[in-house]
């Protein structure tokens, strides 16, 4: 018997408080009765702004409970009901207008959409929050989001009950660090991704008491970045905000991060950095020093250095810095030249620390997804989940092409589950727990949050 009820409801509808009134029903309609512990929204960024709060009124309005929290806000695309919703138009516009003609007859074609997600359990309760001005500065942000949310989470009995019971020490140890589901607000302005500072706000209140999982949110993508996005706070619409969702679980909850990234043999050190600008690696300027790896590995001749970086980006090839553990690799890409000779990367660089070049191809990226789903079971300690969100780089899209649609498809598959409740969004960079080390801001890759049918005192 599943101990979490989930409602995912699905509307295509062009109107969007119409959609997030269709999918709001068809999803309280699918909890039978219960009442959410929380509501997760989520539409195509290609919705007006100005029809974001009146799609959240319509959803209060049909669960007529104005407690429910609720989080959300607008990305790339969505994974739900084992099918990708995204803005055609990222295909090309003559090719979008051929698709959506045909979406006017074949309504199974019509990819543009919003999502309702309705959770309840007896077993867990929930705590939100938001951070405000996350631009302005990330690590306050992260730090008013967590303890908001912590304030917000109700008292969850479970230690106490195990103590009322006389339950022995090997028990009690089961009970995990509190579990949490963050969303960003993507990319800024400057093309500087603010998560990894955003984290170290987190972290500087929760200390390590905390394992999180998540993505940014998108308005949509200019020539060489995303934009950063709208997130959606109960009733209220943000920009430039961060939201934390605290879980208080006596069921286990288990994490995956996996990027696929395989080590080639160039390495470089950072020798000169401050913030996310890099000045110096191997005490050269890192463009000489980044251009000789690049055209070792480019069969074309390109002159510009950041069209040269996308080129070999769009094949997968991109810098990455080794995870502490070994064997893993978070990669990121630099956004641009700074007065003329400097680079800006997505998150913060650290004097001294190595960067390996490594690749992520097509057939490594899809092996990321069934390692993310591994990584999850071997953390929950167990396969026996009943529901999963995760959070895929747009930049894997990029590398998978037509199996990016597959996600949703590989995570059932590794779980042998048809039927599992999963939910996904094409994110605008990921946060991730990798193994047993700290929260940290990634690229390139699926973050994988499961919450367990399983109660946590009785796992072994």
């Amino acid at each position: 018997m599943p101990l979490v009820n989930v409602g995912i409801a699905i509307s295509t509808k062009d109107d969007l408080p119409e959609a997030a009134k269709e999918a709001a029903k068809k999803a309280k309609e699918q909890l039978k009765g219960k009442t959410p512990k929380l509501l997760m929204f989520f539409c195509v960024f290609t919705y007006p702004p100005e029809t974001y709060q009146k799609a959240l009124e319509a959803i209060y309005e049909v669960f007529d409970n104005k407690d429910i929290p609720l989080v959300g806000g607008n990305v790339l695309g969505f994974f739900a009901k084992d099918r990708y919703y995204f803005d055609v138009e990222m295909f090309g516009k003559g090719l979008a207008r051929i698709m959506k003609g045909l979406a006017r007859v074949i309504p199974q074609l019509r990819f543009k959409g919003a999502s309702l997600i309705a959770l309840h359990s007896d077993y867990f309760s929930v705590g939100t929050g938001i951070g405000k001005d996350a631009f302005k500065n990330p690590q306050k942000a992260g730090e008013a989001c967590i303890k908001m949310a912590l304030e917000n989470l109700e008292y969850n009995p479970s230690i106490a009950y195990l103590a009322m019971l006389k339950k022995g020490a090997k028990d009690i140890t089961r009970f995990r660090p509190l579990s949490a589901l963050l969303l960003t607000p993507g990319m800024t302005p400057q093309k500087e991704i603010l998560d990894q500072e955003i984290i170290d706000g987190i972290i500087s209140f929760a200390k390590r008491t905390l394992r999180l999982a998540g993505g940014g949110v998108s308005d949509g993508v200019t020539v060489r970045a995303t934009k950063d996005g709208h997130l959606f706070f109960n009733k209220e619409v943000h920009k430039e905000a961060v939201i934390s969702v605290v879980f208080g679980s006596d069921l286990e909850i288990g994490y995956g991060i996996a990027t696929g990234a395989e080590a080639l043999p160039e390495r470089v050190v950072i020798t000169k950095a401050k913030g996310h600008i890099v000045y110096e690696l191997n005490q050269r300027p890192p463009i000489e020093v980044l251009r000789e790896i690049y055209e070792k590995y480019s069969d074309k001749k390109i002159e510009d250095f950041l069209n040269l970086e996308m080129y070999l980006m769009l094949k997968g090839y991109v810098m990455g810095i080794t995870d502490l553990k070994g064997g893993f690799y978070w990669p990121f890409v630099f956004t641009e030249i700074v007065e003329g000779k400097y680079l800006r990367a997505f998150f913060p660089m650290k004097e001294g620390v190595g960067l390996s070049f490594v690749r992520v191809a097509p057939q490594s990226a899809q092996k990321a997804t069934i390692q993310a789903v591994k990584d999850m079971i071997e953390d929950a300690k167990t396969d026996d989940f009943g529901f999963v969100f995760f959070a895929s780089c747009a930049l894997r899209g990029q590398i998978l092409g037509r199996k990016y649609l597959q996600e949703m498809e590989v995570i059932k598959e590794t779980l042998k589950n048809k039927n599992l409740p999963v939910f996904g969004i094409c994110s605008n960079g990921e946060q991730a727990t990798y193994k047993t080390s700290e929260p940290r801001a990634s690229s390139f890759s699926i973050s994988m949050m499961g919450i367990s049918n399983r109660l946590i005192s009785e796992i072994g």
